[in-house]
């Protein structure tokens, strides 16, 4: 049986036979207070879930710089200065995020 499931089956049933005004607003901060339990534990059953969907690549790669200059050519390789690449947006499509350089001569 899931943990919620237990626990309302538990809240459902009265603490004593002879309810009173102090048991059944004991009963009531119970409740309360298990609602909000099961609230954060499915939040963190949740947040689990997303970091086990999460892959992290971590890479020892140093990346590549490219170069952009208004005197290069987008069909350059953009590796250097001498064949740089003309426009920033080109540059952009080739680079890696989080890898790559991009330096621009002006």
């Amino acid at each position: 049986m899931r943990l919620r499931e237990e626990i309302e089956e538990g809240l459902n049933h009265p603490t004593s036979e002879y309810p009173n005004a102090a048991t059944s607003e004991v009963e009531k901060n119970l409740r309360i207070i298990a609602e909000i339990l099961l609230d954060i534990r499915e939040l963190l059953e949740a947040k689990e879930e997303d970091e086990e969907e999460t892959t992290y690549k971590w890479t020892s790669d140093p990346g590549i710089t490219y170069y952009v200059d208004l005197h290069g050519d987008d069909k350059n390789d953009g590796k250097s200065v001498k064949t740089s690449f003309k426009t920033l947006a080109h540059a952009e499509t080739i680079a890696r995020p989080g890898i790559d350089k991009i330096r621009i001569r002006y």
